[in-house]
């Protein structure tokens, strides 16, 4: 809630109706000013917003262009000054982003951008590994599926063999386990075949 200077009028926002002839002063309660930074960022920022706009798509009741106009040239200047803090000797200290950035000599500048250059490589290099993973992966999967799907075939053909040989009566074999599998049939040159870029 926010009060005018006329104090017998409250609102729920604070705003008092215009009924009188006299410009009304307004005190920016934070709620208040929440709807008026929400209004701002909907119309595209400080810079692009209209008074008549951030009026329209506040709908508050009472509040008025001259109110909307003022507070949005102080919210402009508070964004665009460098912001003030005070130190422990109670003196000002003015801390400015463009300041800081001329200041700084242009070695250093050089050696920031080359330090980004340097960590977007590694950060490059580090994507193309992981690519290469992904396909070493799916080559694996693709070698042990299809060592899967033989496998039982190819101990068929054992047990037929060898109980012709034996003239014993086929038995049926138990299936060996996936670890089992990939020891009998892994080999590196296969595997290197699956492998696609």
């Amino acid at each position: 809630m926010y009060r005018t200077k006329n104090t017998s009028t409250l609102t729920l926002f604070g705003v008092s109706s215009p009924t009188t002839a006299t410009k009304q002063r307004l005190r920016w309660t934070s709620e208040l000013h929440e709807l008026f930074v929400n209004a701002v960022s909907q119309l595209g920022g400080p810079d692009r917003a209209t008074p008549k706009g951030i009026l329209t798509a506040m709908a508050v009741p009472g509040l008025t262009l001259y109110h909307i106009k003022s507070h949005l040239q102080k919210y402009r200047l508070s964004i665009c000054l460098p912001v003030y803090q005070a130190t422990d000797n109670s003196k000002i200290e003015r801390k400015d982003n463009i300041d800081n950035i001329t200041n700084m000599d242009s070695a250093s500048l050089d050696k920031t951008l080359e330090l980004q250059i340097e960590v977007q490589k590694r950060f490059d290099e580090q994507l193309e590994i992981q690519r290469q993973l992904q396909l070493r992966i799916g080559a694996q999967v693709r070698y042990l599926q299809e060592i899967t799907e033989d496998l039982p075939l190819v101990f068929e053909d054992k047990q037929k063999k060898q109980s012709e040989n034996d003239n014993y009566p086929v038995k049926k074999v138990k299936k060996p386990r996936i670890g089992d599998q990939a020891a009998l049939f892994l080999s590196a040159n296969k595997l290197d075949s699956y492998v696609t870029d």
